[in-house]
């Protein structure tokens, strides 16, 4: 995985699982990417610059993904993939 994509992949994580706290993006973030589970001062990093480009909004500790941040995980093309991800949880949950 390139390092530019990290920001990307942590929206996408965002975007399936909101509301979600920082703690289990940390936890879903190290098992998508196939690589060492990143600090939280990395993933907390990357929030605050999700944020500040109003892709990401915060409340009460939870993350949820802005308009903003809908249109861009739609104009790559991972709505498709997004939908099948969250009735795997749903699945999951049940």
């Amino acid at each position: 995985m390139y390092e530019a994509d990290r920001p990307l992949i942590l929206l996408y994580l965002v975007n399936v699982l909101q509301p979600v706290a920082e703690s289990r993006l940390r936890e879903e973030f190290g098992v998508i990417s196939n690589q060492k589970q990143p600090t939280l001062f990395e993933i907390r990093q990357m929030l605050r610059n999700l944020l500040k480009n109003r892709l990401v909004i915060k409340r009460k500790s939870l993350y949820a993904v802005s308009g903003t941040g809908l249109q861009m995980v739609s104009s790559i093309g991972l709505s498709l993939s997004r939908d099948r991800n969250r009735l795997f949880f749903i699945k999951k949950l049940l």
